[in-house]
């Protein structure tokens, strides 16, 4: 009886082709993947989150502004000074706590804390007026997309590894 070597060959071949489709299909879904990480944020969150910059500036703002008002409170003599009144007015609270001159960050949070809820407006109409990305996802749809393809991704790599150990089991090196 002649073994028939042939058939090995095509059984070889056959575990090869199917190594190469997993291999395909996995590089597909982290194709798929990368896509799905690097998707622009959804209209609806950028809009959220800077409605909640904006209010807790203006809360740190306002926070700051007490306590700069309490220190100048409990020094009589700051009061007669124009320049410390001048930078508390003047969006200076933390300057004035800390003898500084205010920064443009504290200014801006200043400007938050008065007028929080008009630039805010502002903020978010000129948002709306953008086009914006089709494929925006939200942080809940881009975790959700990401366990998915995950897990499909350790699927087919769990599979390839399988006949990888399976045939080097009995000698055959698919690598």
């Amino acid at each position: 009886m002649i073994f028939d070597f042939a058939l090995v060959k095509r059984s070889v071949q056959g575990l090869e082709e199917k190594l190469k489709s997993l291999r395909g299909q996995i590089s597909a879904l982290q194709q798929e993947r990368q896509s799905v990480h690097a998707a622009p944020v959804a209209k609806e969150e950028v809009k959220a989150l800077i409605g909640q910059w904006i209010g807790e500036a203006g809360k740190d703002y306002s926070a700051a502004f007490c306590a700069g008002v309490e220190a100048m409170s409990k020094n009589p003599s700051a009061f007669t000074r124009s320049n410390m009144v001048q930078r508390l007015a003047s969006f200076g609270a933390l300057g004035v706590m800390y003898g500084e001159e205010p920064s443009a960050q504290e200014f801006g949070r200043g400007l938050c804390a008065m007028f929080g809820a008009s630039i805010r407006d502002s903020l978010i109409k000129s948002i709306d007026a953008m086009q914006w990305p089709t494929n925006a996802l939200t942080h809940a749809q881009r975790e959700r997309q990401l366990a998915q393809l995950d897990g499909k991704i350790a699927d087919l790599e769990r599979e390839a590894l399988d006949i990888i150990n399976k045939a080097a089991e009995v000698g055959i090196n698919l690598e």
